[in-house]
């Protein structure tokens, strides 16, 4: 935006601006915050697109908002500033909140990993994107989740074209909000156009599996557990549904955390399986044989990228077992299996 004001023309400035299409902020970039942008009487009709980080909006003015907010306005992508420099105050981004209730209604795309500190306008935002595809929301998730938690599901989950959401910081469901959000919804509910979902973490197993069940077209999902309960069984058997699956991360949080290697086998049913990870922060018993292990991955041919994090585990294996098991890794293009061993048994 500030190479516009390169140009001395005011009448030139304002017919490059109407072409513009795509607007990238520099870092510190702070042009926001004067006067310039309107006293040229800038005008965007061709705006679908802006990116820009937090440092760009320091002491921001609306006035300069609102020459953004077009109807022709697709993408909106704002981030924290990777270097610091930015302090994040809310006053700069409820500026942008406010600019943003007016000018959403357009939006395809909605990256917004901000500090907020006013949860409700978010939550407005949200009501208004009636027509987005790609949702990508950082701490204000989180806060969404914990102060509005049957809105927040409600508002995210009523979009009828969206595919991809996708919460990088932790947004906690638990099975209380899980349960309520499905009741209100009803028995039949399910939402077919998502196909990428990462990365929400749930209270229990069963309330990961009462949700993910009623995505059937999952082509992606990261899950991350922190159970009260050792329920980890219904995630395994929910997530072997999902016919489309390609990507599959599991993360489970829990203190002595128990597998059992007939749960692996359930997602042989994912034949378009390409990347599997599941890493456990704490591991308990941890049940898999070296015939569990090569049947997984035998039953897996699409498997590009594999990563067992199960912490210190001896698999025990008679020689064929160990002769399928290397086989399979032979055709899989990374593999990570952290602290695990293996043992081979020669039967006499």
């Amino acid at each position: 935006l500030r190479d516009l004001f390169y140009v001395q023309d005011p009448i030139r400035r304002r017919y490059h601006a109407a072409l513009i299409e795509e607007l990238d902020f520099e870092l510190d970039d702070t042009i926001l915050s004067t006067t310039r942008m309107v006293d040229a009487a800038l005008s965007f009709p061709r705006l679908h697109c802006v990116t820009m980080e937090g440092s760009n909006l320091v002491n921001v003015r609306p006035e300069n908002l609102a020459p953004l907010m077009t109807p022709s306005l697709r993408s909106w992508d704002i981030e924290r500033d990777v270097r610091g420099s930015w302090p994040g105050r809310y006053r700069d981004v409820d500026v942008l909140l406010d600019a943003l209730l007016e000018g959403c209604g357009s939006l395809t795309v909605l990256h917004f990993d901000l500090w907020c500190d006013d949860t409700p306008k978010f939550l407005l935002i949200l009501e208004r994107i009636h027509s987005i595809e790609y949702l990508d929301l950082g701490d204000v998730g989180e806060d969404l989740a914990h102060d509005f938690p049957q809105e927040f599901l409600i508002q995210l989950f009523n979009k009828p074209r969206l595919g991809y959401l996708s919460f990088p910081h932790a947004v906690e469901l638990s099975q209380l909000t899980v349960d309520t959000f499905l009741a209100a919804m009803g028995r039949h509910w399910t939402f077919p156009t998502i196909y990428s979902l990462g990365k929400p973490q749930f209270d229990s197993g069963t309330t990961a599996a009462r949700l993910i069940s009623r995505m059937p077209n999952l082509e992606r999902l990261w899950l991350s557990i922190d159970p009260w309960q050792f329920d980890l069984e219904h995630v395994f058997t929910a997530t072997a549904m999902l016919e489309k699956l390609e990507f599959l991360e599991l993360e489970f949080r829990m203190r002595a955390c128990n597998i059992e290697g007939s749960w692996l086998l359930k997602l042989t049913s994912l034949t378009c399986l390409q990347t599997f990870q599941l890493e456990i922060h704490d591991a308990g018993t941890i049940s898999l044989t070296g015939t569990q292990l090569a049947n997984f991955l035998v039953g897996l041919p699409q498997l590009e990228h594999l990563s067992l994090d199960l912490g210190a585990l001896e698999v025990s294996c008679v020689p064929e077992e160990k002769a399928a098991i290397d086989s399979a890794l032979a055709n899989i293009e990374t593999t990570w299996f952290g602290h695990m061993t293996f043992t081979t048994q020669n039967l006499l």
